[in-house]
């Protein structure tokens, strides 16, 4: 495995390995390890990094390309990135928007957060009253108190709805909306005017996704969810973790055996599907069930298990064990 030289590891001698932060009887992180060795940023990245509990062999990954594979182009490519950067740091310094934008992308929350928060920031969320103007619907009012227009600052702190979560929340911010206009005033009042801490601004994101996911399932015909259930969904979509599910069934479709699990890990979505098909080997195997067929919803995990060494290289080392282990069967 590749060496931790320019890593903040501590009491770590230039020949420490990464195989030092990984648990030789489990097979995961060393998490303890981990978390008292490095920064939080760097920790979290390092435990994004799904590991495969059957240990397969080491390989050589260029990071740059979505395989793996080192090409000329892609080396181009980095060195011309790195020229830029340096230029650009030598020239100009960073704008209050840039430094606003960059926090917001760096913020350890899943993608599809964060990408609502920018669409948020941006008013291009597609809430009833950008439909409307949009000839898309006829009517914008809000449909959960039926009082004013759907707009963004009526979602996030005008309705009645959106009230009670902030105040079920406890986040210690103004939850009446009168001092932001939008989210972005929202947001940037938070990092540059109290200079709240990220795991705060994580929260307050966070909470106002649950909200506006919760509302677009009430708007789809669901029942309308608890607000207990709404911040729940958010905490928990704010933990640094990851939920996995296996279900094994006879050919009849009963259920013989079922594993729910919480990895205390920050895996993006990709990574947690290839993850719990590995958790789901270990688990069959352990139960002694050896006839078995494997299924998972991503297409992504199924063409990499066809093919492991065009396998993205997020996933490389998990579809590389699992091709090991399923021999066994």
């Amino acid at each position: 495995m590749a060496t931790t030289d320019e890593l903040p590891l501590f009491g770590a001698s230039a020949n420490t390995r990464v195989e030092y932060l990984i648990d030789q009887e489990s097979g995961d992180w060393n998490l303890d390890l981990i978390h008292q060795s490095f920064i939080q940023d760097n920790a979290t990245s390092i435990l994004s990094i799904p590991l495969s509990r059957h240990k397969p062999q080491d390989r050589m990954i260029w990071t740059y390309t979505p395989k793996g594979y080192f090409t000329v182009n892609s080396a181009y490519k980095v060195a011309i990135s790195m020229t830029r950067t340096l230029a650009l740091v030598e020239t100009s310094h960073d704008t209050e928007q840039t430094r606003f934008w960059r926090q917001l992308w760096n913020l350890h929350v899943p993608n599809k957060i964060k990408l609502f928060a920018w669409k948020a920031c941006k008013k291009i969320l597609p809430t009833k009253t950008n439909l409307y103007h949009r000839g898309v619907i006829d009517d914008p009012t809000c449909e959960a108190c039926a009082r004013a227009p759907k707009t963004v600052r009526h979602l996030f702190w005008e309705c009645t709805i959106t009230k009670d979560v902030w105040n079920l929340s406890d986040i210690p911010l103004d939850k009446t909306g009168i001092n932001h206009r939008d989210f972005m005033d929202l947001l940037w009042y938070l990092l540059f005017k109290q200079h709240v801490d990220t795991k705060l601004v994580e929260l307050v994101i966070t909470t106002a996704w649950s909200a506006w996911f919760s509302c677009n399932k009430a708007c789809l015909g669901e029942a309308r969810q608890p607000l207990r259930e709404i911040m729940l969904r958010a905490l928990f979509s704010h933990l640094d973790t990851t939920g996995i599910g296996v279900t094994i069934q006879d050919h009849f479709g009963s259920v013989v055996a079922t594993l729910s699990k919480r990895l205390p890990l920050p895996l993006a979505p990709l990574e947690a599907e290839a993850k719990a098909l590995d958790e789901a080997t270990i688990f069959t195997w352990d139960i002694g069930v050896r006839d078995v067929i494997f299924e998972t919803n991503s297409t992504t995990v199924c063409h990499a298990m066809e093919s492991p060494m065009d396998a993205p290289i997020s996933i490389s080392t998990i579809v590389l064990g699992l091709c090991s282990k399923l021999r066994d069967f």
